[in-house]
């Protein structure tokens, strides 16, 4: 019969190994160049693209002349706004 101690080493064994999968899988996607499929890549991407989209839409609709739109587009702090 297992007792409580046994039982906690089995579940810190447990979580130990799934944190190990978890490297060794973004670690093979990092090394195939997928870093975007891996679940911190989706986060970043998802997180990121909405606010790039929304300041495009901005800057199309700003009636300005190219090279103003230019200026603006090339600013990195008006960006991710």
């Amino acid at each position: 019969m297992a007792t409580l101690a046994d039982q906690l080493e089995l579940e810190i064994n447990m979580v130990q190994s799934a944190v190990r999968r978890y490297h060794q899988q973004k670690h093979k996607m990092e090394q195939k160049s997928l870093g975007s499929k891996t679940p911190y890549g989706r986060t970043l991407i998802t997180g990121l693209l909405n606010k790039v989209s929304t300041r495009l839409k901005e800057l199309l609709l700003i009636k300005t002349s190219n090279r103003d739109n230019l200026k603006l587009s090339f600013k990195p702090k008006n960006l991710l706004l």
